[in-house]
């Protein structure tokens, strides 16, 4: 199997060939002018919307990144102190090696750095920007900053009250005395032997709240915060140049471990009962952290058991799909790891979805969560220029309309009753994303008016904007299909083709199809090709100004809209497609039998630069492309067939 996909399309085709196989009859073969049972059977099922839609194209554009006045991107670090407002310069250059040394060590976007300084201005700020252009980032870095401004006053950890590694689950025996202890209103609270935070010297509150429409988002999420906080370079860093403080970080969901509460009661018969429900919680809680452990240790074999050492960055990127007990030289995690943690010693950043907090928000066990967040900011001694900052960061806003969309808004308005904010609190910093508001938009100002409870206006709204290509052609004049056409049938014949020539560097099949295909390509736009292999002149002539891929592909995708749109890769039977364009619309298009596998074959020219383009990374503003594939469940498919 190829360890590149370069045809999503073959993909597609795939599955249909996977229904034919597994549910073949002996019907194959048609009589006279009449199909056959299993021809008809095909005919339905690539009819558009009864098993699946035709894919749709999504581009992926290169995104404008800032640079100095010599034209060079800027990374975090390349910034003067003077670049983030209301931060000392100590505060500056500690906050920017902590970026660099976690969340990101790439030059930043424009949109990226826009909503930073925004933000850190006092604005309230909505990132719109497409897919792939780092919406998540644009609103961790001034989540960052302003924890940053705090932390440069959290005092030092000293031997007695920094954070110690706790592996009570691996004890053989626990008293009960020694797990859990009765507090007020007869319920139990972690001790300071098995709580995650014991001794804290800081005030253990939410100072943001991340919330996520589903489940599988929140896991994306927490995959890039443990990158960010909790890796083994960063625990470095906050032991070295943070006193040994951390930025603690949580996942509040079904999935976080363990639901329910450990009560105890002054009736002796009620307490025979709970205190039997306690042990079995303790048992429930001790072997789940047992097998994390495990986990852990068993992913941190496996990084380290890498053939080589891309195929181990690769792992370590993996890893953090995946929460762990423990860090390197035995540092705690910044994680916190079960329910009762979170409610004691609420973390930095909460994540959660709506279903979750509105659960919280009516339930005594996690009361805690919101009273103590709620006197941390009460504590604020100038409400007129606070520090101490809430903030609501809200991903996918634009999914949240109509009934559902109405009783979001009031769940936001009761989170915030609860905390003590109204909705035009200076304490109150609104961070969100979403893939269609625009600041032009006077509906999309309103929706986030009443959304919000709160004014919105076009400068709140950053936009992300697209690295323009510069190039330009004559519109009546498309692409040719020979050349893609060749490609898409050499990878048809041997989809080990590149792989195999990447890991042997021979094929002299491949290099000469290449060659021949950037040739046409080169005759056809005026371009002259470098005095290299077929490979690399196929991917030079494929960025030239002269064939204006670039630009063909943003003609391509732009319309009434809006830009960036995806379309149908092609006309498909029973097609209701109300954009009126198709990908294969980039070719000439005279020879019907030959646009679609042109269409292909571009889709595997592109992409090749993942695999052969690293010399061309700084040039390439080629779009990335997505595919969305739509598929039913099968289960219970049937037709009359006549």
């Amino acid at each position: 199997m190829a360890k590149y996909l370069l045809d999503p399309i073959k993909s597609y085709e795939d599955y249909i060939l996977y229904l034919k196989t597994a549910f073949g009859t002996r019907f194959k073969e048609h009589v006279a002018d009449t199909q056959s049972f299993e021809e008809e059977r095909e005919r339905l099922l690539l009819k558009d919307q009864v098993l699946s839609r035709e894919p749709w194209i999504e581009p992926i554009p290169s995104y404008k990144k800032i640079q100095n006045t010599d034209g060079k991107d800027m990374a975090i670090t390349d910034f003067p102190t003077e670049s983030f407002p209301g931060m000392d310069d100590n505060t500056a250059v500690l906050f920017k090696d902590f970026i660099k040394t976690g969340l990101m060590s790439y030059p930043l976007y424009l949109h990226q750095y826009n909503m930073l300084r925004q933000s850190l201005e006092g604005d309230d700020c909505v990132i719109t920007s497409g897919t792939g252009s780092g919406k998540t980032e644009s609103f961790l870095l001034p989540l960052f900053a302003d924890l940053f401004k705090e932390a440069a006053q959290w005092a030092p950890k000293t031997e007695s009250t920094k954070y110690r590694i706790n592996a009570w689950w691996n004890k053989t025996r626990i008293e009960e005395r020694n797990f859990v202890t009765r507090g007020s209103d007869n319920k139990g609270v972690l001790s300071s032997d098995v709580l995650q935070r014991p001794n804290e010297t800081r005030e253990a509150a939410v100072r943001a709240i991340v919330i996520y429409p589903m489940n599988a988002l929140v896991e994306d999420q927490m995959t890039r915060l443990r990158k960010a906080l909790d890796s083994d370079e960063i625990q470095k860093f906050m032991d070295e140049r943070m006193g040994g403080n951390r930025i603690f970080f949580g996942r509040y969901n079904s999935e976080t471990p363990i639901a329910g509460e450990f009560l105890f009661s002054d009736n002796p018969d009620e307490e025979k009962i709970l205190k039997k429900k306690r042990i079995n919680m303790r048992k429930r809680l001790q072997a789940i952290m047992k097998d994390l452990e495990q986990q852990s240790a068993q992913i941190e074999r496996w990084v380290q058991s890498a053939s080589d050492d891309d195929e181990k960055r690769s792992r370590e990127d993996q890893k953090y799909t995946f929460q762990r007990v423990f860090g390197k030289d035995e540092r705690t995690s910044s994680e916190l790891r079960t329910r009762f943690d979170i409610q004691q010693t609420p973390p930095d950043i909460l994540i959660t979805n709506y279903s979750m907090l509105a659960i919280m928000l009516m339930r005594t066990a996690e009361g805690s969560i919101i009273e103590k967040t709620r006197a941390w900011l009460d504590g604020e001694p100038n409400k007129d220029n606070p520090t101490r900052i809430f903030h609501l960061i809200i991903d996918e806003l634009h999914l949240n309309r109509g009934t559902s969309g109405t009783e979001i808004a009031y769940l936001i308005r009761l989170l915030l009753n609860r905390l003590g904010l109204s909705p035009e609190s200076k304490q109150l910093r609104i961070l969100s994303s979403s893939a269609s508001l625009e600041g032009s938009d006077l509906k999309s100002l309103e929706f986030l008016k009443d959304f919000f409870a709160r004014d919105f206006s076009s400068h709140n709204i950053i936009e992300g904007n697209r690295q323009e290509s510069g190039q330009s052609y004559d519109k009546n004049v498309k692409l040719p299909t020979a050349p893609f056409i060749r490609i898409q049938q050499l990878y048809r014949n041997d989809q080990n083709c590149f792989d195999n020539y990447l890991a042997t560097g021979t094929g002299p099949e491949v290099l000469e199809i290449c060659k021949q295909s950037a040739k046409d390509l080169s005759d056809f736009c005026g371009y002259r090709l470098p005095d290299s292999d077929g490979i690399n002149q196929l991917l030079s002539v494929l960025l030239s100004k002269e064939l204006a891929l670039t630009q063909r592909f943003y003609d391509l995708f732009d319309g009434p809209m809006g830009k960036n749109r995806a379309i149908p890769f092609d006309k498909h039977n029973g097609d209701n497609n109300i954009l009126g364009k198709y990908f294969f619309e980039i070719f000439n298009t005279d020879d019907s039998s030959n646009y679609r596998a042109a269409a292909e074959g571009l889709i595997i020219a592109r992409g090749l630069f993942d695999m052969f383009g690293k010399q061309f990374e700084a040039v390439n503003t080629l779009p990335r492309i997505r595919f969305h594939f739509f598929y039913k469940n099968i289960n219970g498919l049937w037709a009359t067939l006549d």
